[in-house]
């Protein structure tokens, strides 16, 4: 069985599954959050608007989790890397978080603006911090899709990155191997 903390050859298991659990909570909610933004507005689309908030509220609540386990844990070190590469992957990386953290936070006002409550997780009403504003309900809208847009496109990013290390590296800087689950007899 793996190791639950980091080393300096493996993210741990307990951020492994962080990571793969949340990379596929947001990839479905990024796709099901572009999909609402071009549903024409009608009472199905107002219930899928409420999951993707509390589903939201949720990925917000594993981030900050998460973060507090990176914080606590060693990563891995990954000999050999060219200090660009470690740099532009670090920039990466913090670029995801500041997203990660940022979006559900606008969606959040995104919900005051239009009228409606926030409800954390499903079952925690937040106190409203701005007051309802139709006018710019539809500007949040935007900035909400665009900001959107951008964490999937550095996703994509991330995803190439990985590729890069697998195919092309044949993994010789041990990046993929530190974050892949070793399943031991």
């Amino acid at each position: 069985m793996e190791n639950l903390k980091g080393s300096n050859y493996s993210w741990g298991l307990v951020a492994k599954i962080f990571h793969w659990t949340l990379a596929v909570f947001i990839l479905s909610q990024i796709l099901f959050g572009i999909n609402l933004h071009f549903m024409d507005p009608s009472r199905v689309k107002g219930e899928l608007i409420h999951f993707h908030k509390i589903f939201g509220t949720f990925i917000l609540f594993l981030i900050f989790l998460r973060l507090a386990w990176k914080f606590y844990n060693p990563s891995p070190f990954h000999k050999g890397l060219s200090f660009f590469h470690k740099i532009s992957s670090k920039i990466i990386q913090v670029l995801m978080y500041i997203f990660l953290i940022l979006i559900p936070i606008q969606g959040m006002l995104l919900t005051w603006v239009s009228g409606s409550d926030v409800i954390l997780l499903g079952i925690i009403k937040l106190p409203r911090l701005v007051e309802e504003d139709f006018i710019l309900h539809n500007q949040y809208i935007d900035v909400h899709y665009a900001m959107t847009i951008t964490l999937f496109t550095l996703f994509l990013i991330h995803l190439s990155a990985s590729m890069l290390h697998i195919f092309y590296y044949k993994d010789k800087y041990n990046v993929w191997k530190s974050m892949k689950f070793i399943f031991k007899k």
